[in-house]
């Protein structure tokens, strides 16, 4: 039986290290995707294939299990999961060529982090988190949910009124550009001045989001763009409230600031959580993108141009804001929280 075993055969690769110095598990998972018959893709900018995993994953070992988010740097304990014989099981949730990594230990403050003896064992909710000591289930839509802890409890959570999904793709957004171009005739020119660049400002305005391919200012352009738009949440917006942001198509890097803070974000899935940076009435949202040098070379470099292959570059969505609702399940209130 493998160390790390999911539901249905599937993509999944896995890699299993023991640090017997704190009894520590490490479980480096990834999601390999569809590999073709050649073990490599058509070009190098072939996007991967295959479906996002969404299973539950047995890991051989036994302790609470440790979510370590390589993109964010951070360390969480995972609130959901259960145990069978020596075996934890956790939800695994990974996008086609995406990795994570989870540790399983029984001493917890070897890691510098907190133990906690109660967890979520199963929710009728769509997933499960923890602030400090307390429980919380979260709710993506309106209803009734019930969820069994660790120590043998059901509770019931009402989720009263939650905001239906914002799609931000098609509303207004300001653009701010630099388009990268050599300061010097390109292939002619050597040493030092051949790596000279010409950064061109550019600013203009979009009414729904499309690759740079298909905006003229930036037809043919390489480097850096800032998209930059608002939306309103309602004034009764809370701390039990949050969203999940999904970017959808981004090329290539990008990083992303919600009301000034920069959060962090998988750069695979361009998903993120962003609860905690949300307030009621009107919020902002900037997104930055850096391209490869690709369609620039393609404008002056002849090999280049004779690939015929010109990247959508940029912000192209869709841009999805899911709301969900938050209810604590321990230590319960003395109220429900809705």
């Amino acid at each position: 039986m493998p160390s790390a075993q999911t539901a249905t055969p599937g993509p999944l690769l896995s890699v299993r290290r023991h640090d017997e110095a704190s009894g520590t598990d490490y479980y480096f998972l990834y999601d390999e995707g569809v590999v073709s018959p050649k073990g490599e893709p058509a070009n190098l900018f072939a996007p991967a294939t295959g479906a996002p995993l969404h299973t539950e994953v047995s890991l051989e070992g036994r302790g609470e299990p440790y979510l370590l988010d390589a993109w964010a740097g951070t360390m969480t304990p995972i609130a959901k999961f259960h145990t069978h014989g020596n075996r934890t099981i956790v939800d695994l949730d990974l996008v086609r060529d995406d990795a994570t990594v989870i540790a399983l230990s029984e001493h917890g403050h070897l890691l510098g982090v907190p133990e906690h003896p109660i967890y979520v064992v199963a929710t009728s909710a769509d997933g499960a988190n923890r602030q400090g000591d307390a429980l919380y289930v979260r709710a993506m839509q309106s209803g009734t949910y019930t969820t069994t802890l660790s120590n043998g409890r059901s509770v019931q959570s009402i989720a009263r009124d939650v905001a239906g999904p914002l799609d931000l793709t098609a509303q207004h957004w300001k653009v701010s550009a630099e388009d990268w171009q050599p300061a010097n005739p390109y292939a002619t020119t050597t040493g030092v001045a051949a790596t000279e660049t010409l950064k061109r400002a550019l600013h203009f305005e979009l009414q729904g989001l499309k690759p740079w391919s298909d905006i003229p200012e930036l037809q043919y352009a390489s480097g850096i763009a800032e998209y930059a738009t608002t939306f309103d949440l309602p004034s009764q917006w809370s701390k039990s409230d949050g969203a999940i942001l999904t970017l959808g198509s981004v090329s290539d890097s990008f990083e992303l600031s919600v009301n000034g803070r920069k959060v962090p974000i998988d750069q695979l899935s361009a998903q993120a959580d962003i609860g905690t940076d949300l307030k009621p009435g009107t919020n902002t949202l900037v997104v930055r993108v850096a391209t490869t040098l690709n369609n620039r070379l393609a404008a002056i470099d002849p090999d280049v141009r004779a690939r015929g292959l010109i990247q959508p570059y940029g912000l192209m969505g869709p841009v999805i804001l899911r709301p969900y609702r938050q209810m604590q399940v321990f230590p319960l209130l003395s109220q429900p929280r809705q």
